[in-house]
Formats: structure tokens, sequence, C-alpha cells
């Protein structure tokens, strides 16, 4: 995702090139692929890898389930409201 051919435990994510919109893809990827809940903060908190995959490491031996549920398919076949407010 950064471009870099090599990243260690000790390089910094921020130091990379990384930036704010590219740590909320990390983020949702990591979710994803590890089914944990995961805050954004995460990433700022602990910048390194090494330090990071800590934090995984932790939410999952914690039993942190992701609680985030994907949103649900509408039915097309009607006009859908753009506002309910």
């Amino acid at each position: 995702m950064l471009g870099v051919p090599r990243v260690g435990l000790r390089d910094d994510f921020f130091e990379l090139g990384g930036h704010s919109l590219l740590a909320t893809q990390i983020i949702s990827r990591v979710r994803q692929a590890c089914d944990i809940d995961l805050p954004l903060r995460a990433l700022f908190e602990a910048s390194e890898l090494g330090a990071f995959a800590e934090q995984v490491q932790t939410l999952q031996q914690s039993g942190a389930r992701n609680s985030l549920q994907p949103i649900a398919r509408v039915d097309r076949s009607q006009p859908v409201p753009l506002s309910y407010s």
C-alpha cells in the first residue's frame, strides 16, 4: 500500500509516507482479515509495524471481535429517499 519494497518491524508508517486516509484503509483491512474491533487510533498510537502488530495480537488474544455489521442492501426496485431529515 505504501509502495515500499521492504518494511521492517521498526519502520514507522508515517515516515514511510503513510497518511490518515491510508491509515483508515489499513485499519479496515486488518479489521476484516483478523475479525477484531480495531480503532483507528491504534495505528496513530503504534505507528511502528512491530508495535502495531503487537496491538493486533493483543486484541486477537483478548477476543475483541469486530462489532461492526455490514451495511445491508436495500431494495432498489423503488425510489430510495435521499434523506429522512
